[in-house]
């Protein structure tokens, strides 16, 4: 398995170097080395990572497309700023998506199930192996693999720019989470049966199973987030923790999985 959290720079196979730069800053993105309302300056990219001009141009205007990159005329572009009302506005996104992915899955799609089982097998590994980046990739690549048997190109660009902006809190929980000695196991449990319930709501081809399987897991992943803001101690997410403090369990915890403190 090639984890998605490899910092050397190192290319896999078929990889592009445009691909390697787009990822390689997108992961920096997603990890907090280049914090919310960062600069994004050229000539410090190519310092970082090793790559020339050209590539690294053209991974800023793919990320920029993905909406992790603001770009204006005549500005140096900058890491999207996230605060409580793009959290807020994310989460409510991220719940939506989930529930246009369970209408329109196609059940008759013969790999669908199959890919899914591979999938959540290498997300429960990357938590085993407390890897941030790989949870959130595996995360990201499961929901849209769902919303490619739709072959709906519009559903599945939505899915794409709400799942990857959702990559960087995803990667934040589990970035503070392992830091918390009951957590990880606890967040590999939840993981288990998620999974399992998906499964059965896959085989058994019944969308409102699927719906509520989904929209379950949108509630956790948020009941998630709030926890690990109020008890994470990573000095890396200071910046964007500050500016989340607000967020209250009254407006953002409303069923899903228990997940006690």
């Amino acid at each position: 398995m090639v984890h998605v959290e490899d910092h050397k720079g190192s290319r896999i196979a078929g990889e592009s170097m445009a691909d390697l730069a787009t990822r390689l800053i997108r992961d920096r993105i997603l990890d907090l080395t280049l914090k919310p309302g960062a600069r994004i300056q050229e000539q410090e990219l190519i310092a970082m990572l090793g790559l020339g001009r050209t590539p690294i141009r053209e991974a800023i205007n793919r990320i920029s497309a993905e909406g992790l990159i603001d770009t204006e005329l005549n500005q140096t572009p900058s890491v999207r700023q996230m605060d409580l009302e793009e959290a807020l506005n994310l989460f409510e996104a991220y719940r939506a998506i989930s529930q246009l992915t369970a209408a329109y899955i196609d059940f008759s799609d013969a790999g669908l199930a199959q890919d899914i089982v591979e999938m959540q097998k290498k997300h429960r590994e990357a938590i085993g192996a407390k890897l941030p980046l790989d949870v959130s990739h595996w995360n990201y690549s499961i929901h849209l693999r769902l919303i490619r048997s739709s072959r709906n190109q519009h559903l599945i660009t939505a899915c794409q720019r709400i799942h990857n902006q959702a990559r960087r809190l995803n990667t934040l929980v589990y970035t503070l989470e392992v830091q918390q000695t009951e957590r990880p196991s606890y967040s590999l449990s939840i993981a288990e049966r998620q999974h399992v319930s998906f499964l059965s709501a896959l085989e058994s081809k019944s969308r409102s199973q699927v719906s509520a399987v989904l929209d379950d897991q949108a509630l956790t992943f948020r009941a998630r987030f709030v926890h690990a803001i109020e008890r994470g101690r990573d000095e890396s997410a200071d910046s964007l923790r500050r500016a989340l403090a607000g967020l209250a369990r009254s407006t953002l915890v409303g069923g899903g999985q228990s997940y006690s403190t």
